[in-house]
């Protein structure tokens, strides 16, 4: 199935074009639209029809034949241009096309366009009266025309090919080697001005200036607006990657969601079990404390789980600027939950020891109940997963950039 290739599609394809790459939308714009196309064919057709009703309206006016020379080649060099168009529209849509190579002739399309145009322009005004024609103004239309769709230098190279044109034609009427002068406005008097040395210069001063003026401040606008682009498009990279990131994380606590219900499923489970045994009277009346025991070590461990989801949830709804506000004793911490956690060890044939050096002095910019919390789990977990007998460390010592570091470590023997 052929796709249509959308300019945000070819730009975002195209990084090799970074200095083109905020031209893309605007060329892709231009060839869908054919709107350039369209405003020749408007000139065409006004031409021709503002020579027809000065023809009628006063037929003493006489305008040379080869005015239609011009007119009639730019009617067919847009018929060229027409095909040429619908040829690199037929190329952006191909599935298997080499977009970089199509965007560089949509480039190359542009450039021959402007330049064609600038020809014809000058060609036009060489019938009506040359260096007195007000159409003149067409030279600074597409001079924006060709700042906003061009690349830069291809832009003042326009430029320059515009200024040329210009010149050759002001300074070829001026030195008689362009004749004869056509007026612009035949059935009044010529002013002569194209004589004029003094009107010459001026008007190549004034044309030389609007043409690299009008270059230089549509240049500059575009590239404000190129660069907003550039930060819109960033910002909507971010944004994306925001997405991914929040729908990863919703994941990753789905999965947790999962593992948490099926860890407390364990121990509810294992307490509706004993207590069913207990009631139909199956457990036998020396292994009934035992089996109270057992039960009051599954609620324990469901306690836990609970506590440690809620503890989630509070970090979670908790402001993380806290951190930078609050301060720790890590060593006193560290000792607090090897107390609390001294008896379970115990129970379970595991050593457990905590190593702070006496000097003290260590801090952490971090909030208590968080770190409390976190050495907790730490310790429960190596203790939960140590097969007795065995040893549980828990080291308190000071971090490359002199932060207080707390890391526990577990020593069992080696099975037989």
């Amino acid at each position: 199935m052929t796709r249509t290739a959308a300019p945000t599609d070819l730009l975002a394809a195209t990084p090799f074009l970074m200095h083109a790459q905020h031209r893309t939308g605007a060329l892709m714009s231009m060839l869908q639209a054919h709107w350039f196309i369209r405003l020749r064919w408007a000139f065409v057709g006004v031409s021709m029809a503002v020579l027809a009703l000065e023809r009628f309206v006063t037929p003493e006016a006489i305008r040379p034949g080869a005015l239609a020379l011009p007119v009639v080649l730019l009617a067919i060099v847009n018929l060229i241009w027409m095909g040429l168009a619908d040829f690199l529209l037929r190329e952006f849509r191909r599935p298997d096309a080499d977009e970089r190579r199509t965007i560089r002739h949509a480039m190359l399309f542009a450039n021959a366009q402007v330049c064609v145009d600038l020809f014809l322009l000058t060609l036009i005004l060489r019938y009506t009266g040359g260096v007195e024609n007000p159409m003149a103004v067409f030279y600074l239309f597409h001079m924006g025309i060709g700042a906003m769709l061009l690349k830069e230098w291809h832009a003042i190279l326009q430029g320059i090919w515009a200024m040329l044109l210009y010149t050759i034609l002001a300074v070829g009427e001026w030195t008689g080697r362009i004749a004869p002068h056509w007026d612009f406005l035949p059935q009044f008097a010529s002013p002569g001005l194209y004589v004029r040395g003094e009107f010459v210069a001026a008007m190549l001063a004034v044309m030389g200036c609007g043409i690299f003026a009008t270059l230089y401040f549509t240049l500059h606008i575009t590239g404000r607006l190129d660069e907003r682009e550039r930060q819109l498009r960033d910002a909507f990279e971010a944004l994306k990657r925001s997405e991914a990131a929040i729908f990863d994380l919703q994941q990753r606590r789905s999965r947790f969601l999962q593992t948490a219900a099926h860890q407390l499923k364990g121990p509810l489970a294992s307490i509706e079990t004993f207590t069913g045994l207990l009631l139909d009277g199956i457990v036998p009346e020396n292994a009934v404390r035992s089996t109270y025991q057992k039960i009051a070590q599954r609620c324990r461990e469901g306690a836990q789980q609970v506590g440690e989801l809620l503890t989630l949830a509070r970090v979670q709804r908790a402001d993380p600027r806290r951190h930078r506000q609050s301060i720790a004793d890590v060593g006193r911490v560290a000792i607090e939950v090897c107390e609390r956690y001294a008896p379970l060890a115990e129970s379970r044939g595991i050593a457990l020891h905590c190593h702070v050096p006496k000097e003290g002095g260590f801090y952490a910019f971090v909030d208590a109940a968080d770190l409390t919390d976190c050495i907790s789990n730490l310790v429960d977990n190596a203790i939960k997963f140590t097969n007795g007998p065995g040893e549980v460390t828990v080291t308190v010592a000071h971090g490359d950039e002199d932060d207080a570091v707390a890391s526990p470590e577990v020593a069992a023997p080696a099975a037989a």
